[in-house]
């Protein structure tokens, strides 16, 4: 114990972790911080994640659509993706997030034409003719309430008429030949696939076109009463409020934690080589597992506080909210799926990355973390509802969706598991190691005289 604390206080005094720190704070104030409060001063509204859903209300929330059969989900999917295309277009400017960040690029002249097309070919008008339609053409994002209906003042060039459930918008001179002034797709949703899958390949992969980002952004579909209640059920009696909130703040440090720890781990390790240590630390009476155990318990632990910390912001407010709403609150929901998802991939990373560290002597570990990291968000294959074996991070970019732990909870519990053993393993193997250089070496007698004497006294 006396060793851990002593490892614990070496780690506060290092520029890296505290480096760690900055950036996880950094993630987490960007990406996370305010969606707690956020969702809890919209629980009034209906259809708002918190809101405790009563029958014969007029909105109950979204939820993925089924894209194969939902034709309507289809016609909302193309008309924003065309919306994003014209945006774009008018801009020159395509967005992409080819490492999960924010990156912009500006096409050449002749795949401008391709899109300018590939609109035409969508909506049958020019991108011109599409960036002056009426306010509502696209019922992606329609703003009837802003626009006057004929028979109000007399005066407004829209009217608005409903047809089968559905608001169209007509100016004054398509009035008497009743052409619509709103989006209809002129192409099947499988010629819409094969145009956006252009569009990626030219901008650039995880584009505002690629399948899973038009799934997320408009591939949504009305969620039932029925569905809204089970939804709010297992909120409230599986989740404990917290579980939910702690998926979505997992999912987003969990990225952070695929990489960072390298870093940290490599620089404890390499700190001892530069300031010329090795002798000292081989001298010393602990045993290899001992030591190693001692220095890796640090960096694990040193690490997990300021994530845990981090949660305080949505706990606190979450276990108010719980209280004056007379719900249960598992004040340990965070703790668990930190505990779960976090910790076995905080685990892994940092143990291989002591491994390489003592093997090589060098900062290998950075490098191959970091290839591996990157290797790992390209092959994700969606944000969240799929799982895999070999996974690092167990994506759940959405609040609610524990009927989809409950479904891949076997898949997520042998993964987890699979990143503890492979943890286990590195640091058997980094002892091992390090136990040999201790012994072929890196002993230097004379030094060992003077330590014992000195650690007589």
């Amino acid at each position: 114990m006396r060793l851990l604390l002593k490892e614990c206080r070496k780690l506060s005094k290092s520029i890296l972790f505290w480096g760690f720190v900055l950036i996880l704070i950094i993630n987490w104030k960007t990406q996370f911080q305010g969606v707690t409060r956020q969702e809890i001063g919209s629980s009034s509204r209906e259809g708002s994640f918190l809101h405790q859903p009563r029958e014969g209300e007029s909105y109950y929330g979204e939820k993925p659509a089924d894209l194969e059969t939902d034709k309507k989900a289809q016609e909302k999917v193309m008309a924003g993706a065309v919306q994003t295309m014209v945006r774009e277009y008018e801009s020159n400017l395509y967005a992409c997030y080819p490492l999960g960040y924010y990156k912009e690029k500006s096409l050449g002249s002749g795949e401008q034409e391709k899109v300018a097309g590939y609109i035409r070919e969508i909506t049958g008008c020019t991108p011109e003719e599409v960036e002056n339609m009426p306010p509502g053409y696209f019922p992606a994002n329609p703003v009837y309430a802003e626009i006057p209906a004929s028979g109000g003042d007399g005066d407004s060039p829209y009217t608005i008429r409903e047809d089968g459930g559905r608001f169209i918008i007509e100016t004054e001179q398509n009035q008497g030949n009743g052409a619509a002034e709103t989006f209809v797709s002129r192409v099947s949703f499988a010629r819409f696939l094969e145009i956006a899958g252009d569009m990626e390949h030219m901008i650039g992969k995880d584009s505002n076109y690629s399948l899973n980002l038009l799934k997320a952004y408009y591939g949504r579909a009305e969620v039932s009463y029925e569905e809204a209640a089970k939804r709010y059920g297992n909120l409230t009696e599986k989740d404990g409020i917290t579980g939910a909130f702690g998926r979505l703040y997992c999912d987003y440090m969990g990225i952070m934690l695929g990489i960072l720890p390298a870093f940290v781990v490599s620089g404890l390790f390499l700190k001892d080589k530069k300031n010329q240590m090795g002798e000292l630390i081989a001298v010393r009476r602990a045993g290899s597992w001992k030591l190693i155990g001692a220095r890796y318990g640090a960096c694990i632990i040193m690490m997990l506080i300021p994530v845990l910390v981090l949660t305080l912001e949505s706990l606190l407010p979450l276990a108010d909210y719980g209280r004056k709403m007379q719900i249960a609150v598992d004040y340990l929901g965070f703790c668990k799926y930190i505990g779960a998802w976090l910790l076995p991939t905080l685990l892994a990373v940092s143990a291989v990355s002591m491994f390489l560290t003592v093997l090589t002597g060098t900062p290998a570990a950075v490098f191959a973390q970091s290839a591996v990291f990157f290797l790992a968000l390209q092959n994700t294959a969606s944000l969240s509802g799929e799982y895999s074996l070999f996974t690092l991070n167990i994506r759940h970019n959405m609040l609610g969706g524990y009927e989809l732990i409950e479904e891949n909870l076997k898949i997520i519990w042998y993964n987890r598991l699979f990143l503890v053993g492979i943890a286990a393993l590195f640091v058997g193997l980094t002892a091992a190691v390090y136990s040999r250089k201790r012994r072929n070496g890196e002993r230097n007698y004379v030094l060992e005289n003077k330590f014992q004497t000195l650690h007589r006294k």
